[in-house]
């Protein structure tokens, strides 16, 4: 069959914007009530003895279409892209939450308020095109062969770029002028900072993650909870001289107090009392180190098996991972980014809440939700990273939508930029690597700094994306009927996979 053919019937379908509007989408179903319900609750510190416990929920958050007040019948009409473009508008919906104030077990106050002014993406669901017929795509001033999948900011057609990242919760290996290395991502955490090991010339295996600078890792280790040398060692189960070694230098520490204050000096916070140590050493594993891992024991299990992969390295027994390998990659998308910047903007909105009601309550005044939450504490946020491409440490996120021709706009539209230094001699991340094929347009990529660095995807390439909570659900329903006996082993057809994990 003509390869021709095949193409354009594939386009009719599915077009490349498909990527981007699908993410925009998921953004608003599954990414937005996902934020809310991490703040849910916003206590109020309350220092005036005679009130009751203060507090704030929140509850259903939604996205409203782009509107405009229309001065000459006096109400909000539906605001269209083109007017949009004609007028120099941002074309934009409310994110609408659902709030209640609490005094006590009392409700004080019950409002819809707007928390911010988001974006809409051209023909997504939250679209005012959504769904329209050609014809009445034409009504409204638009041409029926835009796909969309781009913003209107104040005027001017913008995209937010595809960004290549490092996939979480792998571990890499490698060996650095004479010293071997490991860094460990975890969680999607806005700034996510790495847990780096590395083995000193004396054997001591250190780590550094954040404000802490190269700890003992048999410090770090008890400080998390583990109670002594034997119970470090029946973790990572290794009889190895370089174990033995950083037990038998830390083996005087013999509680969790004790490895704490060690610890302090290696964060820069042995300068203060011992239960100012304790208390902001504690604050500072709960909160900064591995903060996706909400036990900190749990810490500690993973730090000991991610060493044991270091050991098994300096052994010749572990095969460190390849970072170039596209397994290890991911493409964030819109749903990603935004959700990185609301992220940000809504723990700035808790402080001003905060701030809000006991600024009030010294006025001896309690006014009503929508005075006390403002929308423009995210908005700053939105404005800056739409406009200006400034995207929290990144930059050159959003850009000027490229319409030269038809050939320009797919280019743009499909670009992936890796988040790498552009001025570093990175040859490998440059390079062609096989898990390329299918995925990335071997040709299209410019010469000079960022070659390599900024790539497009192939004209049938997708991404994978979230499935809504029942969705998975029933994919794990169909599972369990492959599943046999006790689930550690899988049955594909006749054939029996192990699923059970190895040490």
């Amino acid at each position: 069959m003509n390869k021709r053919i095949i193409l354009e019937n594939y386009l009719e379908n599915y077009d490349l914007s498909m990527l981007q509007i699908e993410s925009f989408n998921k953004f608003g179903k599954l990414v937005l009530p996902k934020l809310i319900e991490e703040i849910k609750e916003i206590k109020i510190p309350v220092t005036l003895p005679h009130l009751d416990e203060m507090k704030i929920v929140f509850k259903r958050v939604f996205i409203e279409k782009p509107k405009i007040f229309d001065i000459f019948i006096g109400k909000d009409v539906p605001l269209y892209p083109l007017e949009a473009r004609m007028r120099k508008l941002t074309y934009m919906g409310d994110v609408k939450v659902e709030a209640v104030f609490y005094i006590g077990n009392a409700i004080r106050d019950l409002d819809t308020v707007t928390i911010a002014n988001l974006p809409i993406m051209v023909k997504s669901d939250y679209c005012n095109l959504a769904g329209l017929e050609e014809e009445e795509l034409i009504k409204k001033g638009e041409d029926p062969t835009d796909k969309g999948g781009y913003f209107i900011v104040n005027g001017n057609e913008r995209i937010i770029i595809m960004q290549e990242d490092i996939a979480s919760n792998r571990f890499f290996v490698e060996e650095d002028n004479g010293k071997i290395k490991g860094r460990y991502l975890h969680g999607q955490s806005v700034f996510r900072a790495p847990v780096e090991f590395e083995v000193e010339n004396d054997g001591i295996i250190t780590i550094t993650s954040g404000i802490i600078k190269k700890a003992p890792l048999v410090v770090v280790l008890k400080a998390l909870g583990m109670k002594n040398d034997q119970e470090i060692f029946n973790v990572i189960k290794l009889d190895n001289e370089l174990v033995f070694v950083n037990l038998y230098e830390f083996a005087n520490i013999t509680s969790e107090e004790e490895a704490l204050l060690e610890l302090a000096k290696y964060a820069g916070q042995n300068q203060l009392a011992r239960e100012q140590r304790l208390k902001r050493m504690r604050e500072i594993i709960d909160k900064y180190f591995l903060p996706g891992i909400q036990d900190n024991y749990t810490k500690a299990l993973t730090l000991a098996k991610l060493a044991k992969q270091l050991i098994l390295y300096t052994l010749g027994q572990y095969y460190p991972e390849d970072k170039d390998h596209y397994a290890n990659k991911r493409i964030k998308l819109v749903d990603s980014l935004l959700e990185d910047l609301f992220r940000v903007g809504l723990r700035l909105l808790v402080r001003d809440i905060i701030y809000n009601v006991q600024k009030y309550l010294r006025k001896e005044k309690l006014p009503k939700l929508s005075l006390l939450i403002r929308e423009k504490v995210i908005n700053q946020r939105l404005e800056l990273g739409f406009n200006t491409g400034q995207w929290l440490n990144m930059t050159g996120i959003s850009q000027t939508l490229q319409k030269a021709n038809a050939f320009d706009i797919y280019s743009h539209k499909t670009r992936v930029v890796s988040n790498l230094d552009s001025s570093l001699r990175v040859v490998e991340a440059r390079r062609l690597h096989g898990t390329h094929w299918g995925r990335f347009d071997p040709i299209e990529t410019p010469e000079g700094q960022t070659i390599g660095l900024r790539k497009q995807l192939s004209l049938f390439a997708k991404i994978s994306q979230e499935i809504e909570k029942k969705e998975e659900e029933k994919i794990l329903k169909e599972i369990d009927k492959f599943v046999v006996g006790n689930k550690s082993n899988f049955k594909i057809g006749n054939k029996i996979v192990d699923l059970t994990m190895k040490e």
